[in-house]
């Protein structure tokens, strides 16, 4: 074969390998298109369910409405997107009373921190003789002599997991994550009525007219608790997030706690570590 014919037949040989790659970098590409424009539609949908005020899980329109509605009150929606659950912690201090083992005390100092994403909370309590800190992180609890230092175990799991999910944004944030079968709505007169399962709990809180969580009654904890929050105010860290100035707690018909609310903060950087000793007993 004359070498100008070999050099021929070997280019078109280049060639055909050449152009087969090629359609086979097309498909490739072709296909890694589709997955991204699959994830871009997703995106997009996702953004256009929150923007509409949907929940991670989706609830009923009635359900979904006050649920918005509560939130929107609170000044717990944020975003273009009306995100839901932007609001996952929240630190206040007060000054009030507190009532334990058939005794009422005078607290000087009172601080609680709460997240709703762990879940967990803090309460560190002073008193004229003294100091308590009492702490749940989701089924864990333990006492301490500081916030983070002499820790020694509690087995009050059930009533401070309640106290959590009392609270005026944690009983919203419990039905957005709630199934939608345990989740609740209805009208009392001029009140609605959300309804909530969330383990063991069943939470009932009270919405007024404003949309503002009023009540919140727990059954499942012991004997049956009720908060109860007045004078929501929305100036307290000029981010226009309402919170109540005075909180009533009440177990068993008695009130146990009577707090004034002096300072209020959303999203604050709060940890609740398991203590190495109850992670290592499993407790």
């Amino acid at each position: 074969m004359p070498a100008v014919r070999k050099r021929m037949v070997r280019a078109n040989a280049r060639r055909c390998v050449y152009d087969r790659l090629t359609n086979d970098n097309r498909e490739v590409m072709r296909a890694r298109v589709l997955m991204v424009a699959a994830a871009c539609v997703g995106a997009a949908t996702t953004a256009l369910a929150q923007a509409h005020g949907e929940s991670p899980k989706a609830k009923p329109d009635a359900v979904q409405s006050v649920l918005v509605a509560a939130l929107d009150a609170l000044g717990a929606v944020r975003g273009p997107q009306r995100v839901l659950t932007a609001i996952n912690t929240i630190q206040y201090r007060a000054q009030g009373s507190v009532r334990e083992d058939g005794v009422t005390r005078r607290v000087d100092r009172y601080v609680a921190g709460l997240s709703y994403a762990v879940p967990a909370m803090r309460e560190d309590f002073a008193f004229v003789s003294g100091r308590r800190v009492i702490v749940v992180n989701n089924a864990t609890a333990w006492n301490e002599t500081a916030p983070g230092v002499g820790d020694q175990p509690s087995n009050d799991v059930a009533a401070r997991t309640a106290r959590l999910w009392a609270s005026p944004f944690g009983v919203v944030r419990a039905a957005i994550e709630a199934e939608p079968r345990d989740v609740a709505v209805s009208k009392q007169g001029p009140a609605t009525v959300l309804t909530v399962k969330r383990g063991a709990l069943t939470l009932t809180a009270r919405l007024n007219p404003r949309n503002l969580p009023e009540s919140v009654r727990v059954t499942g904890a012991g004997p049956a608790r009720e908060f109860i929050y007045q004078d929501y105010k929305g100036d307290w860290d000029g981010y226009d997030v309402f919170f109540p100035a005075h909180i009533i707690e009440k177990a068993g018909g008695t009130t146990v706690r009577d707090l004034t609310i002096t300072e209020f903060r959303n999203n604050p950087y709060v940890v609740f570590p398991i203590p190495r000793a109850l992670r290592a007993a499993g407790k």
